[in-house]
């Protein structure tokens, strides 16, 4: 009997979430930036890797009782970096978002595309929320 590691598991990861509010400032009636890093570490509990040469150049050969197997090595950690302000005037909400603020390339273990390419870098999120507010009675 062969004991494999489990496979598609996500690796370990930690995060935190700092914020900061500045509360009225300015025009805003309110105001809050947040920061949050996290680190994503390499996943230990990866099959074996095989390459596609090896199975062409019959140097490995598999049957049914085989073990597990990969065509890729399981991805290295990784460290991202979040960054957000927010902000509320009056009825209009909005905020920026800069996620993986310093662009680093990095390979999602679980992502079947991590054969292929690395995540998207640095992205940009903008958000605005009016609130329409009626006078309406209840009757």
């Amino acid at each position: 009997m062969i004991i494999a590691p489990l496979i598609n598991q996500p690796p370990i990861s930690t995060n935190v979430k700092l914020k900061w509010d500045q509360g009225k400032i300015g025009v805003f009636d309110a105001s809050r930036w947040a920061i949050r890093p996290s680190y994503t570490f390499r996943q230990f509990q990866a099959p074996r890797t095989i390459t596609p040469e090896s199975l062409v150049d019959k140097s490995v050969e598999l049957t049914t009782d085989s073990e597990i197997f990969d065509f890729a090595a399981a991805t290295d950690g990784y460290f991202l970096l979040d960054l957000s302000w927010t902000f509320k005037r009056k009825n209009l909400s909005g905020g920026i978002t800069v996620q993986n603020l310093l662009n680093t390339g990095y390979r999602d273990y679980l992502n079947q595309m991590r054969y292929f390419a690395d995540e998207s870098g640095r992205n940009l999120l903008f958000t605005l929320k009016y609130t329409l507010k009626t006078n309406a009675k209840n009757e």
